[in-house]
């Protein structure tokens, strides 16, 4: 059986990135989905691939900025991420 998700959204998404949202992460929208995506800048344009999903709203992993923004200063977009705190 497969399930709804599957017919609802790719596996892969190119987005772009429209505003930052409370908490950091950026907001786009695909397929009439809203799509959460942590580190990014607006007005990037990013590859993500969906983690969750609940109604209408997507939460989606980084895997890589394919155009970054001006904001985004020495940074590359292929960095290991990692909690720096205990």
């Amino acid at each position: 059986m497969v399930a709804e998700w599957d017919y609802l959204m790719p596996d892969e998404l190119l987005i772009s990135i429209e505003k930052l949202v409370y908490g950091g992460d950026g907001l786009a929208h695909a397929d009439g989905n809203t799509v959460f995506v942590p580190y990014v800048l607006p007005g990037e344009q990013v590859r993500a691939t969906a983690k969750s999903k609940r109604k209408k709203l997507v939460w989606a992993k980084l895997l890589e900025v394919t155009s970054a923004s001006a904001q985004r200063e020495g940074a590359t977009s292929t960095f290991p991420l990692r909690n720096n705190y205990g």
